[in-house]
């Protein structure tokens, strides 16, 4: 893993999600490897020759630049984080994610947390200030051996569910995030079963296969779930979809 140190210019980022406004990224780049991972397209514009997964560049003063910006910037809503995991490993080391929302609970402005980690519990004690503030976690899957195939170096989904729970106990809303949706692997029954009255609200996403994502799913099916290539193929590249994936399939051949 490539670790750098960097100075960001701007950390408050105009959104596109209809719940956000403005999104918080701590970092460039993620340490959890999903197979999936839509946001290794951010390598177009960081400049980064390395493999999606292999790098992280950790904004050293983004909590320095963000409260410059929040004596001019009124965000109505801010979501962390849309292109990274604000609370991957390195966070356990920098705390760049917890110096943020220290700053963020002396704002009244509403505050989401998307995550696979459960190093978010570390900060109850921050994330409490808060008037309105939601904590989500993502699930995939509920068998931890299945997860770590997709997903190597996030927490647990034993782990995911464990926390949610927690957090609720603590008084601290909380979501989940269910996707990306896996066909005949994830199962979304047995994970409402788990989750039952433990978390607040739910929300669901198929699985983006567009351009370099669809590798990464490919590579894992194939080693693991080999009986399911040809039926992804069929479900996601189908008519229009495939003439729209073909140069993506294209590099499937070298794999």
């Amino acid at each position: 893993m490539i670790i750098k140190e960097i100075k960001a210019k701007q950390i408050l980022t105009k959104s596109g999600i209809p719940s956000a406004d403005y999104v918080i990224n701590s970092y460039v780049g993620c340490q959890h490897s999903c197979v999936w991972c839509y946001a290794r397209f951010m390598k177009r514009f960081t400049n980064h020759s390395e493999e999606w997964g292999s790098f992280v560049d950790v904004k050293i003063n983004a909590p320095e630049v963000l409260e410059k910006e929040l004596k001019k910037t009124k965000p109505k809503n801010i979501f962390l984080s849309s292109v990274t995991d604000c609370y991957q490993p390195i966070e356990q080391k920098y705390q760049i994610t917890r110096q943020i929302l220290e700053i963020l609970s002396g704002y009244d402005i509403p505050v989401s947390i998307l995550t696979e980690s459960i190093l978010v519990l570390r900060d109850i004690d921050i994330l409490k200030k808060f008037k309105d503030i939601e904590v989500g976690f993502t699930l995939v899957f509920d068998d931890d051996k299945i997860n770590r195939l997709f997903q190597p170096y996030s927490s647990l989904p034993s782990q995911r569910i464990d926390a949610l729970k927690k957090l609720k106990a603590a008084g601290v809303k909380n979501y989940v995030h269910l996707g990306s949706i896996m066909p005949k692997i994830t199962d979304m029954e047995s994970i409402f079963q788990k989750l039952s009255d433990n978390i607040d609200s739910i929300m669901a996403e198929t699985l983006n296969v567009k351009g370099e994502n669809w590798i990464g799913v490919f590579r894992a099916l194939k080693e693991h779930f080999s009986e399911l290539v040809k039926e992804y193929q069929y479900i996601f590249f189908k008519k229009d979809n495939f003439g729209e994936q073909k140069a993506t399939l294209n590099k499937l051949r070298n794999i």
